[in-house]
């Protein structure tokens, strides 16, 4: 079968971050040639606050696996990658970290 159309993609994409519990008001992406950007703020849709750095993980994994994905890159408000490679809350300038939730919320 041939690669999926950008717009197959981005379909797909929708349908990942709607599973993922993403709220899709708060992200964009664009996807062409397959390469997919994914702009904003992974804010999970039902408690209205950031997700926790395993769910970065979690989506950016399901947006690799999607069919048709050829490259990923995530430009994302309140995380960044470390040196090893995790997604880490961003220090803000008054030296204060984005909140990172417990893992007993």
């Amino acid at each position: 079968m041939d690669d999926l159309s950008d717009t197959q993609i981005r379909a797909n994409l929708r349908s990942v971050l709607a599973e993922a519990g993403i709220d899709p008001n708060k992200t964009t992406f664009t996807c062409t040639s397959g390469t997919v950007r994914l702009l904003g703020d992974l804010l999970d849709i039902h408690r209205g606050e950031p997700v926790r750095s395993a769910q970065v993980s979690a989506v950016e994994s399901s947006i690799r696996r999607t069919k048709g994905v050829r490259r990923v890159h995530l430009h994302l408000e309140h995380w960044e990658r470390s040196p090893s490679g995790e997604w880490v809350p961003i220090v803000t300038k008054d030296g204060r970290k984005s909140r990172e939730p417990r893992s007993d919320e």
